[in-house]
């Protein structure tokens, strides 16, 4: 996957961008031990469409900077083809989040997921980031950590009819989670 470039998703891309999001959800997220169906999974996915798709056109069509508090979409290609996502965004409040990253099945383990990690933290500049990790995602976890994110005391997330719950992460300014 040496052809892999990181660029800002444009309104052709979503499209590829909600079907790379549903396989990813339908393959990673059913979890037999903590009662997760794929059915469950689907029947999130079916409702958060709508929501999902209004938020990331919005954001692609007119891509937010840190200076106004905005939200943006990355997409890794190799060779064109769509490999993988990210979405990094300022809340309101002004916390740094990276959200939504999902890389391909058959990109993982090629340094895609590590290239928009790279391109995230240079969008939120020198600031904290957080972001929210499935509990038994342990390459996730691991991927994480490798780019300075370390767990923070904090309840589990939960969100609007998800059937995922989350741990909270945060990478330091400096990135230097000791």
């Amino acid at each position: 996957m040496s052809n892999v470039t990181i660029e800002f998703a444009t309104p052709t891309d979503m499209p590829g961008i909600w079907q790379l999001y549903e396989t990813v959800w339908i393959q990673t997220y059913p979890n037999e031990a903590a009662g997760i169906s794929v059915e469950a999974i689907v029947k999130y996915l079916a409702w958060e469409r709508l929501g999902m798709t209004q938020r990331w056109q919005s954001a692609i069509e007119q891509p937010g900077d840190i200076s106004n508090n905005q939200r943006a979409v990355f997409v890794a290609r190799n060779s064109n083809k769509l490999v993988g996502i990210i979405s990094p965004k300022v809340n309101d409040d002004g916390t740094h989040r990276l959200t939504s990253l999902y890389v391909a099945p058959e990109a993982r383990g090629n340094g895609v997921g590590s290239k928009l990690i790279e391109r995230v933290l240079e969008w939120h500049e020198d600031n904290d980031t957080y972001l929210f990790v499935v509990p038994y995602l342990e390459d996730a976890q691991r991927l994480y950590e490798k780019y300075g994110f370390g767990f923070v005391e904090a309840p589990l997330m939960f969100f609007e009819n998800s059937p995922v719950s989350y741990l909270t992460m945060m990478r330091p300014a400096d990135g230097d989670v000791n």
